[in-house]
């Protein structure tokens, strides 16, 4: 046999062997898209959490700095702010010095 008869040559092939490759492969594959389904919906559900939780540490900050302004007599941080002022200090304005 010269060296291109070689190549030409081919090797009887098990087809049972190969559907049966290709079968266990899809298996595979099946599978991998049943577990990536999972994680994804893993990260959604994980997404969701850390959102929930993140709004309820902005309502917990908000109201324990409400509680701080009001102690402070600054008001909260959802009303305009103006400043604390006493009208009571003077009774009039010579005893303020004017």
């Amino acid at each position: 046999m010269s060296p291109t008869e070689k190549e030409n040559t081919t090797e009887p092939v098990d087809k049972e062997a190969i559907h049966k490759l290709i079968n266990e492969l899809e298996g595979k594959l099946e599978a991998l898209y049943i577990l990536s389904e999972e994680v994804n919906r893993g990260i959604l559900e994980s997404k969701d959490a850390l959102e929930s939780l993140r709004e309820k540490r902005v309502k917990l900050i908000r109201t324990r700095l409400d509680q701080i302004f009001q102690q402070w007599n600054i008001g909260s941080l959802t009303s305009n702010h103006q400043p604390y002022v006493t009208l009571d200090l003077c009774e009039s304005d010579a005893e303020c010095g004017f």
